[in-house]
């Protein structure tokens, strides 16, 4: 068997995995609220007039109503910081919101501060603030977000292991004065990490990166994601980033395009190793792929160059 086929196939086995060991609480679909000692009457639900809000206890949380939190400029960590193990925090449709504290909100909007594991966040909107979500721990889900005008991180997951990031929709990352970096989605040193269905738009970055997806770790799948207009004043745009020193990860199916400037690329993974890209669909960039791996069934279309690839296995079916 050809031996990148034998590793897509077991890196893929193994990322499925994720779908299914994450414990009941953190994959519950209920928004029954149920939090025992919580918040208000200790029922779980959440108010603006609980913002900020520290979770310290396991259970399900649920805002009931659009919240404005008007939180002034690093004058706590974030409007929602979740300190317990076992937590779903569902927004039910509503809104958190931060944008009368200015455009250079140093405020998070959910933080898992304390490396708690088994937490999901979904179902809702978080608009203006410096990261959207930032994820710390284990065995995390995302999901079914819309984050809007984030100041420099849509989604941040940092040295976690088993998160799931799907179905979100990420817009307008690098909002406001704050001058430096932008990222949709950031996965930073963390494994067996799954990001797919996500839709990622206008990205930018003042003067810093302005990238889509950038996951490093280990065991990575980022599966049907579709990325637009990513753009920087000061140096590289990029679609997709496979960062530093990652191993064994799996592209696939994803659309990027609309990435500016000379140093621009769809899909990047230059030092990486076992890096497998299959029918991804790169337009509008200066450079389609480039990457340490094997590539089969993609295309690459109005870009300077389609495919650069030093060490790299091209396994067919390229154009």
């Amino acid at each position: 068997m050809n031996t990148y086929r034998f590793k897509y196939l077991v890196i893929s086995a193994v990322l499925a995995l994720a779908f299914f060991i994450m414990p009941t609480v953190a994959m519950a679909q209920t928004t029954m609220c149920d939090a025992s000692g919580a918040v208000g009457s200790g029922d779980g639900e959440i108010t603006a007039s609980d913002i900020p809000l520290t979770i310290s206890d396991s259970g399900v949380y649920c805002l009931t109503e659009d919240i404005f939190a008007n939180i002034p400029k690093y004058t706590v960590s974030a409007a929602i910081e979740i300190t317990s193990d076992n937590v779903v925090l569902d927004l039910n449709g509503h809104i958190l919101d931060n944008y009368t504290s200015g455009n250079d909100s140093g405020v998070i909007g959910i933080y898992n501060s304390s490396t708690s594991d088994n937490i999901t966040i979904k179902n809702g909107t978080i608009s203006h603030f410096y990261y959207g979500i930032n994820i710390l721990g284990d065995n995390h889900l995302v999901e079914d977000m819309t984050i809007i005008n984030a100041v420099s991180f849509g989604i941040h997951i940092s040295s976690a292991d088993q998160a799931i990031v799907r179905n979100n929709r990420i817009m307008g990352t690098g909002w406001g004065d704050y001058r430096g970096s932008a990222f949709g989605i950031n996965g930073n040193n963390s494994n067996n990490t799954v990001c797919t269905n996500n839709h990622i738009s206008n990205t930018h970055g003042s003067s810093g990166v302005g990238v889509g997806i950038q996951l490093s770790g280990s065991n990575l799948l980022i599966l049907n994601n579709h990325i637009s207009n990513t753009s920087s004043e000061t140096t590289y745009a990029k679609g997709i980033i496979i960062a530093g020193s990652s191993s064994s990860a799996i592209i696939e199916g994803n659309s990027s395009r609309g990435h500016s400037g000379t140093t621009s690329a769809g899909i990047y993974a230059e030092s990486a190793d076992s890096v497998l890209a299959v029918n991804n669909r790169v337009s509008d960039a200066a450079l389609g792929f480039r990457f340490r791996g094997a590539y089969r069934d993609n295309i690459a279309s109005a870009v300077t160059t389609g495919y650069y690839s030093a060490t790299g296995t091209n396994l067919g079916n390229n154009h």
